[in-house]
């Protein structure tokens, strides 16, 4: 790992430095606004938090929109634009049912394609939708997290991931949203906002599950749920080949299980990723702030779902790149550690905590950018610099 590389990351930290203290800054110019309008749901509150999102993420938001050439997929999602930008719904349909060519990409996906006129508009499109969705799983939040912790949480977990997967990450910021649903015991909400991210990639189909990790009025259902989630976590390296094997049988999932790069195989050693991915991110908190974890429906039912991370990155021991759908419960993070946080009594514990993750949040992207991706998006280039 060459200094060079480690300098490229600058512009992607600066900006990410920009928008977290102005993210901060909406957070308390929303919160006085709540204080001093009676009206806290009407038209203006909502349209005032977007363009105060808009405007705070401007740095992140433009990174993405002005990228050339950066992200692995970068000049597939061209192909798919320029396929799919006009094509009629019956003509994407009908090759959509037979996975043919780039006609792959979801129903949402498609629709989002029809709305932009050129490929960097859609860009811009795209990264504006994903901030704003992140921004509006934590607007109800405003006076129980730090929104600045939150959304770094998140440039840490899936920024880089984000410049590739597109889809993908779309559907993430559905998901999140109904993580806050489900933290909050609103079924239909939860069920509504999965069925939104599945139109746009179909793993997120895997999430539907995750109802179960809700509170049930029943406490003696909700025990023995809990015994059968320990037990599904220390098993799951046992059960998890059977359970794969069933899943490449599926009509939905076929595609990713038709060519090499997605066939069941030993092709990476996770031992270490599962520690490193999880104890580093849940451990300290869990230590620390256990207490401030299940003193609370919400907080406890979203560390349920970060512990979901565990058997997804088991999956590795089969196929590398499956354990892109690790990412799914582990964007949870952005709602599940800023909330404990904040929660926390004890002011010299609480100052700790925030410092460790901030150094891990920053560490965490390097990390990803530099060895996970292997700087598949270093050094940036801009549609100004690509000459």
């Amino acid at each position: 790992m060459g200094k060079n590389m480690i300098w490229d990351l600058l512009p992607y930290y600066s900006c990410f430095v920009a928008s977290v203290i102005m993210i901060a800054f909406v957070q308390r110019i929303y919160n006085d606004f709540k204080c001093a309008s009676s009206l806290k749901y009407n038209v203006v509150n909502w349209a005032g938090y977007s363009i105060l999102v808009f405007f705070a993420l401007f740095p992140v938001i433009s990174m993405f929109g002005l990228r050339y050439g950066i992200g692995v997929d970068y000049y597939n999602y061209e192909l798919i634009y320029n396929t799919l930008h006009g094509a009629p719904f019956s003509e994407y349909w009908k090759y959509f049912l037979k996975n043919e060519g780039v006609y792959y990409v979801e129903p949402g996906y498609y629709i989002l394609n029809q709305f932009f006129s050129n490929y960097r508009f859609l860009l811009w499109g795209i990264g504006i939708l994903v901030f704003e969705l992140v921004c509006w799983s934590i607007k109800d939040y405003s006076k129980k997290l730090s929104f600045g912790l939150a959304i770094f949480a998140f440039l840490s977990i899936q920024y880089s991931h984000f410049l590739t997967a597109m889809r993908f990450t779309i559907a993430m910021s559905f998901i999140l949203i109904a993580y806050k649903y489900l933290a909050e015991n609103k079924t239909k909400h939860f069920f509504l906002f999965m069925f939104f991210s599945s139109l746009f990639h179909k793993t997120a189909l895997v999430c539907f599950s995750f109802y179960l990790l809700k509170n049930f009025k029943s406490k003696k259902l909700n025990r023995v749920r809990n015994w059968m989630f320990v037990i599904f976590l220390i098993s799951f390296p046992l059960i998890s080949g059977f359970l794969f094997s069933v899943v490449s049988r599926l009509a939905v999932f076929e595609r990713y299980f038709t060519t090499a790069r997605y066939s069941i195989s030993s092709t990476m050693n996770v031992s270490y990723s599962i520690i490193f991915h999880t104890l580093f991110a849940i451990g300290p908190i869990l230590i620390f702030a256990k207490d401030e974890i299940f003193d609370s429906d919400n907080t406890s039912i979203l560390f349920r779902v970060c512990m979901m991370e565990l058997p997804f990155r088991v999956l590795g021991f089969y196929n590398s790149w499956i354990t892109r759908i690790s990412r799914l419960p582990q964007v949870a993070q952005v709602l599940f550690i800023p909330l404990v946080l904040a929660k926390v009594k004890n002011t010299q514990k609480r100052v700790l905590l925030y410092i460790y993750y901030i150094i891990w949040f920053a560490f965490n992207f390097a990390y990803y950018e530099l060895v996970n991706n292997i700087c598949t998006s270093l050094p940036y280039t801009s549609v100004f610099s690509k000459h």
